[in-house]
Parts: structure tokens; sequence; C-alpha cells
């Protein structure tokens, strides 16, 4: 699951592009550069955050960071946790979840582990709509202080602002990025490679509203808000394949672009004007051919998230959505369940039954067989496990501090 706040991307975005047009000079790949001039990582910039440090931290959980963009925040607690789940079958997984260091303004809706597992980049939404991407190390990553530790802060980046996170390279060392432009930034040393134009006055210039990158590392795909097609390129920005929208078209612009585990498949959803980008969802091949609706007319998905062997998908599908531009932030007001498709035949089952409540954030078991996922069913929200026959309902978590006034949107899944 990804990208809860595409529409503020592209609303955002096309002010910072237009911000850095008019007020800055192009940033350098210097770590902690402040228009232009080098800026030690560890000094604290005058911006002072809306997340407070934690009082009762240890003093190693506050990591100074490499500050990346303006405005820059104070340094900030956050503790993540991973929770071993083991199941009454014998099979095993990890959870990620974000309960300390984060507010109702600033709820955790992202959660992507490098491929090396050594780290994990976490998106904290904003209620104005912008993000910040925080990049920690896992417990025994390279970074780790010690493997015995099930609470992680070596946090080695950060991006604020409206910034937001769209995948990692398969080096682990490098990640895309996208603010009102596309780069790849280096975690270890801030250098940024720009794959579209920056700044509103240079010729090119589109206002990236999502992208994905390939699992192999080798191709992007993304959409802006000038435009309601699907770009393909390379990672040096080269162009490779346009896919046109039909005609007439089906919404306004394709989002929530997630890559099959593969890379043969780009599934997405046409946005319906609603939060989250909700609307029916689509399929395209990666060589732009194929593209088609999978979801009957008038459904509202979103939050896709394929299974590993890349036969299906689990998807959010909003049941209400009449009031959610102003229950963005609250899903517990939401009225939505999960439902599966199968590639082989579009054929759909409702793997939840809410009555009223709400399902979201659908991740996949490593193992392919169950579906793990956020729900308010008995109450508060907390982490639910739902096999992909539709059995085997249960609760995993039941942790008080999770069931703020804002709930988290997402959470992570380890081996």
């Amino acid at each position: 699951m990804k990208k809860p706040f595409n529409r503020w991307a592209g609303m955002f975005g096309l002010l910072a592009g237009l911000l850095l047009t008019c007020c800055e000079s192009p940033l350098t790949s210097t770590p902690g550069a402040v228009n232009g001039q080098a800026q030690s990582p560890i000094e604290t910039p005058p911006f002072v955050s809306p997340l407070a440090v934690d009082a009762t931290a240890t003093a190693d959980a506050v990591v100074q960071p490499i500050v990346m963009l303006l405005p820059s925040p104070s340094p900030v607690a956050l503790l993540p946790e991973i929770t071993r789940i083991e199941l009454q079958d014998g099979r095993s997984f990890g959870l990620i979840t974000m309960a300390t260091g984060w507010d109702r303004f600033h709820p955790p809706c992202d959660f992507n582990v490098s491929p090396d597992g050594n780290w994990v980049a976490v998106d904290m939404c904003h209620s104005y709509g912008g993000n910040w991407i925080y990049v920690l190390g896992l417990p025994g990553g390279q970074d780790s202080n010690s493997v015995t530790h099930t609470r992680f802060d070596s946090r080695r980046l950060i991006f604020n602002g409206t910034t937001f996170f769209r995948g990692w390279l398969p080096d682990s060392q490098r990640i895309l990025v996208m603010v009102s432009s596309l780069e790849i930034v280096d975690i270890n040393t801030g250098g940024r490679q720009a794959l579209t134009p920056r700044f509103a006055t240079t010729p090119g210039y589109v206002t990236v509203t999502d992208a994905a990158i390939a699992p192999d590392g080798e191709t992007i795909v993304y959409t802006n808000i000038q435009e309601d097609a699907l770009y393909l390129i390379d990672v040096e920005g080269n162009d490779l394949v346009t896919v046109p929208a039909p005609i007439p078209s089906p919404g306004d612009r394709p989002e929530n672009l997630t890559w099959s585990p593969y890379g043969k498949w780009i599934a997405y959803t046409w946005d319906q004007s609603k939060m989250f980008g909700a609307g029916p969802l689509w399929l395209a091949s990666a060589s732009g051919d194929d593209a088609r609706q999978v979801s009957p007319p008038g459904t509202l998905e979103t939050m896709i998230a394929w299974s590993p062997d890349a036969s299906q998908m689990a998807v959010t599908r909003f049941n209400d959505i009449d009031n959610l531009w102003t229950d963005y932030l609250e899903p517990s007001k939401w009225a939505s369940e999960l439902w599966l498709t199968k590639l082989e035949d579009d054929s759909w089952n409702q793997l939840t039954h809410m009555d009223g409540k709400a399902a979201w954030a659908p991740r996949w078991t490593p193992d392919g067989l169950s579906i793990v996922f956020l729900s308010n069913l008995s109450g508060q929200p907390q982490i639910w496990l739902i096999n992909a026959d539709g059995s085997g309902l249960q609760q995993l978590t039941f942790d008080d501090e999770m069931s703020q006034a804002v709930p988290p949107l997402s959470f992570g899944v380890l081996p």
C-alpha cells in the first residue's frame, strides 16, 4: 500500500515548482545545504517541528539527520517497533509499527523496507497534505546499535514539506522521491539526480503527481497534472513509452501506481476526484500494451497490494465516499472493505465484511497465504489478519498506543 495523498501531491507540487523557480537556485547535493550554502547536519535549524522530542527517549534515540529540503524540522524521537507474529499453523512474520514520535497531525502513512532489509522508509503524512520522509535503520541491519533491540531509531535522512517516497532502488542505497519533480537520492551522501525538470520555467517541466519504480530498478512510471497519460522512463530520465488515456478518459488521471513483483504489470486507479486517488482499478503491461479496466463500473478502489507471486491484488474499496475529504486522516470514520481480484480472469472476491466499520492498508504475508490490514472492527484501530480464501479472521495487535485521535494509515511487514 502506498501514496495516500496524490491529489495533494499535485496541488502542492505545482506550488513547490513555482516557489523553487522564484525563490531558490538549484539545490546542491551537499548534505544539509540550505539555499546553496553548506550547513552542518548537526546544527539545529530555525524551523520548529510540531513533533516534539520525546523527553523520555534515550540520548541516542535522537540522531541528527541529513536535511535535504526546506523547511527543516528540529530533530524528533521516532521509535517504530518490530513485533514478531507467530501463528498457530507455525507461520511467522514481522510487523513494523510506529507507536511513538507522531501525533494526530502527522500519522505514519506508508512503510517501505529496503531490498536488503537494512532500512525502512517511513512517510509521515501532514494534515495539510504534505509529507515527511524518514529513513530508519532496521534491527540487525548494518547501522543497528544492537540486533537484540526491537526499537530502532538510527534516522539517516529527512525529506520534509511536500515530498513523497516512491520506491527503493535495488542497491538499497538510493531512493526515488517526488516533489513537483522526480529525483533519485543517495541516502548516504545526499547526492541528488533529477529525472524530470525541477523548475516551472524549464522547458518540458511537468508537475509529477505519482510515480513508482520497477522491482529491477530499470524503469520508472509516472503521471503528471498536465496530462492524463502514463509515462515510462529509464533511471537516467530518458523517455521509453507513453500509455495514452482511453477516450473518453475514465477519470482525472492514473494514480496509485503499483508495479507487480516481477515488473510485468502496472496496476493503477483512475482518480475520480476523490481522496487517495480512488477510482476503478486498471492494469497495463510494462511495455505499455493491454491497458484495461479490471474492476466493475462505479467502484472506488485504492491502496493496491500485489500478492508475492503476482497472481492476485488486494485493494481497499470504499462503500461510502461522501465525507472522505473531511475524514481523509481519520480512517475510523470510513466505510470500506478489502476485496481480492485474480489476474487470470479478473474475478473479484470480497474478503472482509465490516458492517459499517473500516478495513484499510492491505499487506500480504511473505508466504502469500494471508492479508494483514488495519481495521477498527473491534472498536479501535488495530492490525488484523485474514486468509486469502476469506477464512481465519483474527486480531493481531491489542495496542492502546495505536488508538490515537488519528490512527496510522499503514504499517510494514517483514519476513
